[in-house]
């Protein structure tokens, strides 16, 4: 695997500088793509207890209908 070319114009103080920046956008990057699995989770989350308490009591209704005659 090749490094890239380092531009020697540049002041090594630069250099880092730089590093850091992008060590922080991909930090930025990885951070925002943990709030988006969040984010999936917890609507998958709440779908299926919506699922489940309608299917609940759709069953509840239907004993309780069915007991009435």
């Amino acid at each position: 695997m090749q490094e890239e070319p380092v531009d020697k114009t540049k002041h090594w103080g630069d250099l880092e500088e730089e590093e850091e920046e992008e060590e922080e956008e991909e930090e930025e990057e990885e951070e925002m793509e943990e709030e988006e699995l969040e984010d999936g989770i917890q609507s998958v989350d709440s779908l299926s207890r919506y699922c489940y308490f309608t299917i609940l009591f759709s069953c509840l209704y239907i004993m309780m209908v069915a007991w009435t005659f």
